[in-house]
């Protein structure tokens, strides 16, 4: 992935944490819910913004896709199981 300049950073920043809100319950969406969700109209733009969320600098977030077949597709945010506090680890 190329690195962004200043001005295209200002930019799809706060489509990317749009994205990262929306998708930060776990649930299952449909590409017109998320697209309605992070009140962006293209797509293809938030596509690439959870895309980008996959890499480590971005969070390294586990973006998941199911084919619901005939071309139809939703997509979540997997989100890590909790994990306890176990007495004598350091946290």
């Amino acid at each position: 992935m190329s690195e962004f300049t200043p001005e295209e950073k200002r930019r799809v920043a706060p489509i990317r944490e749009r994205v990262l809100k929306t998708m930060s319950d776990g649930l299952w969406r449909k590409p017109e819910e998320i697209v309605n969700l992070v009140g962006h109209k293209d797509w293809e733009t938030v596509k690439r913004r959870m895309r980008e969320l996959r890499d480590p600098k971005y969070g390294g977030y586990d973006v998941q896709k199911k084919n619901l077949g005939e071309g139809h597709h939703v997509y979540r945010l997997a989100l890590p199981a909790p994990q306890p506090d176990l007495p004598g680890l350091p946290v």
